[in-house]
């Protein structure tokens, strides 16, 4: 069984999605290519509807190994530095989910991340419209040893449908992620 790998980025000031660094599209779609390249899965990118700096990758591997081995190359770390300028990784979690299992081609996701001590006890108060149509919810466990008591549930959505969050309480953070390029 595969592994999935999320990532969350944040722009540089004075750099927005809307307004990208110069040559930032292009690299996305480098960085894209070449892991793509070196994991046999698709590298997808989404925004956060909440967060318009926040940038979203999602992608598929093998193992955890072989990503640590990818982030290691000469490769990988160039594309690190031509992003420097313009990016801030915020967080990077490998999740036990086959990326092979996520609908996420031309749908939108709402990401909740919650320690496990949380979900059973989900106060989480969210208002969503027609979410209930998306039939697809999924739990994943982080695999990284310094936070594995994180959990992260994800919900997929039509991108057509308006989902808003309306309150998140109880520590817990949560994404409204849509695709991106």
């Amino acid at each position: 069984m595969g592994i999935t790998e999320f990532v969350s980025l944040e722009l540089k000031h004075p750099h927005t999605l809307s307004s990208p660094p110069p040559h930032f599209i292009s690299l996305l779609q480098r960085l894209s290519a070449e892991q793509s390249a070196h994991s046999g899965y698709p590298l997808l990118f989404f925004t956060d509807a909440e967060h318009p700096l926040s940038l979203h990758l999602i992608s598929g591997w093998t193992d955890v190994p072989t990503h640590e081995a990818w982030i290691a190359t000469a490769q990988n770390q160039q594309l690190l530095i031509n992003f420097a300028d313009f990016i801030e990784i915020k967080g990077l979690m490998h999740l036990d989910i086959n990326f092979d299992t996520l609908p996420v081609k031309d749908r939108g996701i709402l990401c909740e991340k919650y320690r496990q001590s949380e979900v059973a006890e989900d106060n989480r108060t969210a208002k969503t419209e027609e979410l209930a149509e998306a039939g697809w919810t999924i739990w994943a466990r982080n695999l990284e040893p310094s936070a594995e008591d994180v959990m992260v549930r994800f919900k997929a959505f039509a991108e057509t449908k308006t989902l808003r969050v309306l309150e998140s309480g109880g520590g817990k953070e949560v994404h409204v992620l849509m695709r991106f390029m």
